[in-house]
């Protein structure tokens, strides 16, 4: 849900997941790392965006990355709403490449399957 937080409010959508690992991660390991993953998907999601902002202002050559902007703005809170909806159901998600390395960087065995 934090996720399109960042619709309403700016950079809620980064605030929120490193706000919920910052008071839990010591509680619950399970917790720490699908906050950690929303935080890294939130990340990448914003800077093709950024990029594109700050190409159009300066260099009018955020063009080439506004498709690749509204692709990421189109797909990343639904993705992000299902991986929440997983979550708070109790079963544990895994988003596509990130999950694999946040799990190797926070030192986890096993995957998701």
């Amino acid at each position: 849900m934090v996720a399109l937080a960042g619709f309403v409010i700016p950079s809620a959508n980064i605030i929120g997941p490193l706000m919920i690992w910052a008071l839990k991660h010591d509680q619950s390991r399970f917790v720490a790392f699908h906050a950690i993953q929303s935080l890294r998907l939130q990340i990448i999601a914003i800077i093709p965006v950024v990029l594109m902002l700050v190409g159009l202002k300066i260099y009018g050559l955020g063009c080439f990355l506004m498709p690749v902007a509204m692709l990421i703005v189109i797909w990343v809170p639904p993705y992000a709403l299902y991986g929440a909806y997983q979550v708070a159901c109790g079963r544990n998600f895994e988003y596509y490449l990130i999950g694999p390395w946040v799990r190797k960087s926070m030192g986890l065995r096993g995957s998701k399957k």
